[in-house]
């Protein structure tokens, strides 16, 4: 897809901005006072700020390619309060390169750090040639720099310039950050060629000014010279053939200024799907171009089925799905007298385990199915196609579903864009209910999906319209989809008193859903079970493990079980001949996750959620029950959560059991106060004391 995107990444998403007394920075000065400054003016607790940045994005002619191209330029100065932000000096950037060959391209980026020696300052510039430039994909190339000598104090500046071919979006610039902003200038220049959607994000008031302006371009190469292709990149005429006389074109430009100041940092960002849905920036998206010389409009997505179409229309797309893979025949006639849960089960492994993602996402199939099935690797779309296809064949009802991955945020159902779209997963009718697939994890089961694919809304993609999973049945079905995900552990224990109050253990734990999945994925980085259980003591230190089984570890369908036989040393207190023990022996929530006093958006988990505990107590000859805690059994309004624990005595046995759950993938802003209040009780209540005492 050709795109324009560009990236910085300052290893834990947070980009940098300018000047802290509201004045316009130069590049290449930097003021004492910056340098002396050693908290933030307002945010006292922020480890960095952004003084200032400035961003500018125009789309103009560009006479060496004779073609319109978006010019980018950025400059950001940052401050460095405490040495764990010394990062935010290492810089990437992302260039899109396209199919045709058409690139975007670094024009230039100059760097500097700046130190304080007594009262000098010491000036560090980025040394020519110091640019790390790799490819990451088919698509990608990275542009990485480290600022020399950053540290706690420093002020770091940078500016660079991209010159691209795509024009297919603007993509979004952020006013917001996980540190302060003291002052944000964005300027957008748009042709009278072009006619944009501008998309904004945030919870804040966002300050824009609008102007217009004349340019002009005198056109200075012949198209002979440059593809057709490259040529409709830049809006111009792809029938043109002849060498033009260099014809001055007069046009109106509308310009767009925004201007921030004090931004706060945006705080409390995890449990979100992207932080930038929530971060107040901007964003377009082409709408409408007129090629500049036949006056001719042309008009981009304006609809679901308009997306649907077009990839319909795509050979890298449509053209993938409604295949009969004769190689499978076979394998998929032998099915024919299972259930459809099963063949979808049988199906789904197939896929999964014979063929692996090349960890590129797409919307498009690189290659095709023929070529997967030869190499066996392939992109998400590959994989996923493959899987549909070989569903249909086996009598299962299989269609795409089209979405933007969890980390670029929610797909806005209402604001159709294709551009927005860069994942394809499966969904798949099973007795009349979705069943959602994606053979791109090994370590998943059918109906689950990776994190990356989650996403509120997706777009199911359906060519015939003969059976459709939606009574609309439109080429196009925007699907709300719930978090299918659901992870689940339950533990059982029987615990004895050893002759040293030790504790002798025999526990049986089996995980469902997502957590069986993460820790099937984390038994893989172990050779063997020695290994493993050396790994769990170094963990635990009081813990010494005698024995142990693990069940159903290469089996994604089943449960995973793992048995354990250990002994637990310093969980029992002895004072004044009594015993106190740790009721949960410490398992349970032990952490809140949420130490905000308020939330202004959405609390996403990963997956549903259970964590259940049944532990047996056999009390020690010689002792009796002196206290038990007492039952709580509380939640969050609506069944969304809830907190049960409880205590029995039954002859010489105590059973404690206890329940944490989360009973929905979304929690509305709302809820978080109790859901908040709910961790609490929950670690409270996980501390709480068996006392037994002795008989006399």
């Amino acid at each position: 897809m050709n795109t324009f995107k560009i990236v910085l990444i300052f290893s834990i998403s947070m980009l940098a901005t300018m000047s802290s007394n509201g004045q316009k920075a130069k590049f290449g000065k930097v003021l004492m006072q910056e340098l002396r400054d050693t908290v933030h003016a307002i945010e006292e607790e922020a480890g960095a700020a952004i003084l200032y940045q400035y961003g500018k994005r125009e789309i103009k002619y560009n006479a060496a390619t004779d073609r319109m191209e978006s010019n980018t330029e950025v400059y950001r100065k940052i401050k460095i309060y405490k040495t764990e932000y010394v990062h935010l000096g290492e810089l990437e950037v992302l260039l899109y390169n396209s199919d045709e060959g058409v690139v975007e391209r670094i024009t230039s980026i100059d760097a500097f750090a700046y130190n304080l020696n007594g009262n000098k300052i010491e000036k560090s510039r980025l040394p020519k040639g110091e640019i790390m430039t790799t490819k990451r994909s088919d698509y990608w190339t990275s542009n990485k720099f480290a600022i020399p000598n950053v540290k706690k104090g420093s002020v770091i500046e940078f500016k660079y310039k991209i010159s691209s071919p795509f024009l297919i979006d603007i993509p979004l610039w952020n006013f917001q950050y996980d540190i302060p902003c003291n002052e944000s200038d964005y300027i957008v220049s748009i042709p009278e060629y072009y006619t944009y959607k501008e998309r904004t994000n945030g919870l804040l008031p966002l300050n824009r000014k609008e102007s217009s302006k004349w340019s002009s371009y005198t056109r200075q190469a012949s198209d002979q010279n440059l593809s057709r292709k490259t040529l409709n990149q830049g809006g111009f005429s792809v029938n043109e053939s002849r060498k033009t006389k260099n014809p001055s074109v007069d046009y109106i430009c509308t310009v767009l200024n925004y201007h921030e100041e004090n931004t706060p940092s945006l705080k409390d960002v995890d449990f979100v799907l992207n932080s930038n849905d929530f971060r107040l920036g901007v964003k377009f998206e082409l709408e409408s171009s007129r090629v500049t010389y036949e006056g001719a409009m042309k008009y981009y997505s304006k609809s679901w089925d308009d997306i649907a179409s077009a990839l319909e229309m795509s050979k890298d797309f449509g053209g993938q799905l409604d295949r009969k893979i004769k190689e499978y025949e076979v394998q998929l006639d032998e099915l024919k007298d299972l259930s459809d849960q099963e063949k979808i089960t049988k199906v789904y492994t197939l896929v999964q385990q014979n063929y692996t993602w090349n960890n590129e996402y797409a919307l498009l199939s690189k290659d095709g199915i023929r070529n997967l099935l030869k190499e066996k690797v392939g992109n998400v779309a590959d994989l996923n196609f493959l899987l549909i296809n070989l569903l249909n064949q086996a009598g299962i009802n299989a269609w795409p579903i089209v979405t933007k991955r969890r980390y670029n945020g929610v797909l806005e159902k209402d604001k159709p864009s294709l551009v927005e779209l860069d994942y394809v997963f499966v969904v798949a009718l099973l007795d009349g209910e979705k069943v959602f697939l994606d053979a791109t994890d090994k370590f998943i089961s059918a109906g689950e999906l990776p994190l990356r694919a989650l996403n509120p809304n997706g777009v199911l993609i359906d060519k015939s319209k003969s059976i459709s999973i939606d009574a609309r049945r439109s080429k196009g079905t925007l699907l709300a989809i719930e978090n299918p995900n659901v992870e689940e552990i339950n533990v059982y224990n029987t615990v004895y008193f050893g002759e040293n109050l030790d504790l002798k253990c025999n526990e049986s734990v089996k995980y469902f859903g997502t957590e069986a999945s993460r820790k099937r994925k984390n038994l893989m980085l172990y050779t063997s079970e020695d290994e493993f259980i050396g790994k769990l003591e170094e963990q635990n230190s009081n813990y010494s493990i005698d024995s142990i089984k693990i069940l159903n570890k290469e089996i994604s369908s089943k449960p995973l079980q793992i048995n354990y036989a250990y002994t637990l040393d310093g969980n029992v207190d002895e004072v004044s001949g009594k015993l106190y023990i740790n009721a949960l022996l410490g398992n349970g929530v032990q952490k809140n996750p949420f130490v905000s006093e308020e939330r202004q958006f959405p609390i996403y988990f990963d997956s549903k959620m259970k964590e259940n505990y049944i532990i047996s107590f056999k009390i020690p000859e010689g002792y009796e029950v002196d206290y038990l805690p007492e039952t709580v059994n509380t939640g969050i309004p609506n069944g969304m959560g809830s907190y049960y624990f409880n205590l029995q005595a039954i002859g010489n046995m105590i059973q404690v059991h206890s329940t944490f759950s989360i009973n929905e993938g979304v929690l509305p802003p709302q809820y978080f106060s109790p859901l908040k209040k709910l961790y609490d009780k929950a670690i409270e209540i996980g501390q709480q004391k068996i006392v037994l005492k002795k008989i006399d």
